[in-house]
């Protein structure tokens, strides 16, 4: 569009506008296609350094080399961006030109009509705004990265503040060492860790993966976690597995002055390798074993045995179990009914009879309620069936009285061992990683048995989780159970002798380092004794896979390119207010001479200088963050093909680019409020009349 000047009674344009005002040809780079060359090489670049497992590569003489296209390939994506941005933005202006000539607003027209006329005039300072923001984005957002995952590395493979193993946990949660921990001065938090790798059904044959019970409710508050580890929160999922652990059920406690404890049993087959015995805890949570005699004898009788004189006291009964030597794991099928459990006080006296004279005997169960009474997995599963039975025909104090339980053994066998184990719940709850679930073909709400520790627990699947502290998901993937409901399980056999890596997961209420924190860690130490290993988060951060060096560098190189790129950006942004098209005063005083509104006049120059800040801050953003991507892979990745864990979550300090945004919006406002004034004192008959 070209201004008409009536002067003199005929018609003129004079040569500095008609100079101004000449139609822009397209640059060169976009005459020879040099934009859309560039803008697939940078297709191959960016193709290359995704497809490979590390920018990082090892020679021969172990030499590590980076990638060169990661030297260059920053400078290219954000010329890409930006040549690319140039190519689009007439095309675009031309369509909303088009569009706006006949409905829209004059301002509207008039905007895109420049933009879509004179796109090198808006393209250099698009360019150094562009180059500007990306510049700024990258650095900030490689520091920022950096940083934060050093410090979620540390916290992955530690777990808390503090983790130390091994340490001797015979006695579960219940340790008293734990106890003895939280009464230290600057802990703030403990759970107990048991760890082994297990499997899935059929005796643990299918993919094996990493297993791990905590103290739920503990380990939900001093846990490192971060929230896109799952979809639901992880202490969420936790405390969910602690509310699953909390039995309804009154514990069936032997009081400190019982000297026997036994029952009354009767089975349909006499069977001399099978047996019988009454599984305790103590109140430290020792698992003892209370020998019942073997099944030699059919029909009913009493069955006592000694209380064991070195357990804590008071004692819990958890089961009953039948142990039978087996090659195969598979034992032999029984049905056995049991009838009042119960105690004495006697401190001698057979060990079985039909008629074994009891003083004073105490009933503790008589199996009203049958299900109370949960049967154990074993390698087959769950092939083991308890109900109840009522027989009123039997009198006689060997015989059962009213109800009893009816316990049916399968053929599987647990490393022998089978019983029945006191629960409300058929199963604990477990957490799941996807990978496990995938692996095994499993879903959330399914039940299945795990094989953890040489025994069988049944789980039930109540969570699925993508990464936990301390466990790889890669390979056959990992499970989280409560600690304190696996050891009721486990306590069934002869846990206490088996080997497993028992830990211990501590939070500091300083986790900073200092003296006092020192001071708390040596007390932690002598608490455990004996020879174990210390992990601590804070010292692993400081000599995290990521170097502190790297780090450190990004943080000042952030600073530097930032403070440069503002500078940099406003003095380019400066530049461009005197040479844009809106400043010419001959065309404001032509539009106002034909009637446009001075209202509509400032709009145009408001709308010209956001159109060129935010092309600009947008196409340098979004190159700045994909290099970014590719830039903390180059400073994370050591070795080719690996990855640290957690996974990397980026993340950018936007406090240069929000600077950055507002120093360019004041600069717009001011320049807004100079076309303001300049409009109000514009002399329109002089500025028509000017050749």
């Amino acid at each position: 569009m070209q201004w008409v000047v009536w002067k003199n009674g005929g018609k003129e344009i004079g040569p500095r506008q008609l100079s101004s005002m000449r139609v822009e040809g397209k640059p060169f780079f976009q005459r020879q296609y040099l934009d859309l060359i560039l803008l697939l090489f940078g297709g191959v670049v960016l193709w290359d350094l995704t497809t490979e497992s590390s920018v990082v590569n090892d020679r021969i003489d172990q030499v590590v080399n980076v990638n060169p296209l990661l030297v260059f390939a920053p400078a290219m994506f954000l010329a890409v961006a930006i040549l690319i941005s140039l190519r689009v933005l007439p095309p675009l202006a031309r369509l909303v030109s088009y569009g706006s000539v006949r409905h829209g607003p004059v301002w509207t027209h008039l905007v895109s009509v420049s933009f879509a006329r004179v796109p090198i005039t808006y393209s250099w300072p698009t360019v150094v705004l562009g180059m500007a923001a990306g510049t700024a984005v990258l650095s900030a957002t490689v520091a920022a990265t950096l940083e934060q995952s050093a410090i979620d590395q540390s916290g992955y493979e530690v777990g808390a503040d503090l983790r130390i193993s091994p340490v001797n946990l015979n006695s579960g949660p219940r340790t008293k060492i734990l106890a003895e921990i939280r009464s230290i001065d600057g802990v703030g938090g403990v759970s107990t860790g048991l760890r082994t790798i297990g499997g899935i059904r059929d005796g643990g044959q299918g993919t094996p993966f990493e297993f791990l019970a905590v103290e739920a409710d503990e380990f939900a508050e001093i846990g490192a976690f971060r929230s896109d580890y799952a979809t639901v929160p992880i202490d969420a999922q936790l405390m969910t597995l602690s509310a699953g652990g909390r039995s309804g059920l009154p514990p069936l406690v032997v009081p400190a002055s019982a000297s026997r404890v036994g029952l009354r049993m009767n089975s349909d087959i006499a069977y001399r390798f099978i047996q019988a015995s009454m599984r305790l805890l103590d109140a430290n949570g020792r698992s003892w074993s209370v020998d019942l005699c073997p099944l030699s004898y059919s029909g009913w009788q009493v069955r006592m045995g000694e209380v064991p004189p070195v357990a804590a006291r008071p004692m819990e009964i958890v089961g009953l179990v039948f142990f039978e030597q087996t090659n195969d794991e598979i034992g032999t099928p029984v049905r056995i009914w049991v009838d009042d459990l119960m105690y004495d006080e006697s401190p001698a006296g057979p060990a079985i009879g039909p008629e074994v004279e009891l003083v004073d005997p105490v009933i503790l169960e008589s199996f009203d309620d049958p299900d109370s009474w949960r049967p154990l997995s074993s390698s087959l599963g769950v092939d083991t069936e308890v109900r109840g039975f009522e027989d009123s025909g039997s009198t006689g104090t060997a015989g059962p009285a009213g109800r009893g339980l009816l316990i049916e053994l399968g053929i599987g066998t647990n490393r022998g061992v089978r019983g029945v184990i006191r629960s409300d719940s058929a199963s604990i709850p477990a957490l799941f990683s996807a990978t496990a679930l995938e692996e095994n073909d499993l879903a959330i709400g399914d039940a299945t048995v795990l094989h953890v520790f040489g025994q069988s627990v049944p789980a039930q699947i109540v969570g699925v989780v993508d990464n936990f502290p301390t466990l790889d998901p890669a390979g056959g993937g990992f499970v989280v159970t409560d600690a304190g409901q696996l050891w009721r399980y486990v306590s069934m056999s002869s846990f206490n002798s088996a080997g497993f890596l028992a830990e211990v997961f501590i939070d500091l209420e300083d986790s900073r380092g200092g003296p006092e924190n020192t001071e708390t860690v040596a007390r932690v130490s002598s608490a455990i004794g004996g020879l174990h290993a210390v992990a601590s988060r804070e010292e692993l951060r400081e000599r995290s896979v990521i170097s502190p060096l790297a780090i450190a560098g990004w943080r000042g190189a952030s600073i530097v390119t930032a403070t440069l790129a503002v500078v940099v950006g406003l003095l380019g942004f400066l530049t461009f207010a005197p040479m844009r098209p809106s400043g010419d005063r001959f065309n404001f005083g032509v539009l106002t001479a034909l009637g446009e509104r001075r209202r509509g006049l400032m709009i145009v120059s408001l709308v010209e200088q956001l159109v060129v800040v935010l092309a600009g801050v947008a196409a340098g953003v979004g190159a700045g963050l994909v290099m970014a991507r590719l830039a903390v892979g180059a400073a994370s990745q050591t070795v080719s093909s690996l990855n640290s864990l957690p996974p990397i979550a980026f993340s950018t300090d936007w406090t240069y680019l929000i600077g950055f945004v507002v120093l360019l919006i004041v600069v717009a406002v001011v320049i807004v409020v100079y076309d303001v004034i300049s409009i109000r004192r514009m002399d329109i008959a002089a500025i028509v009349r000017t050749p």
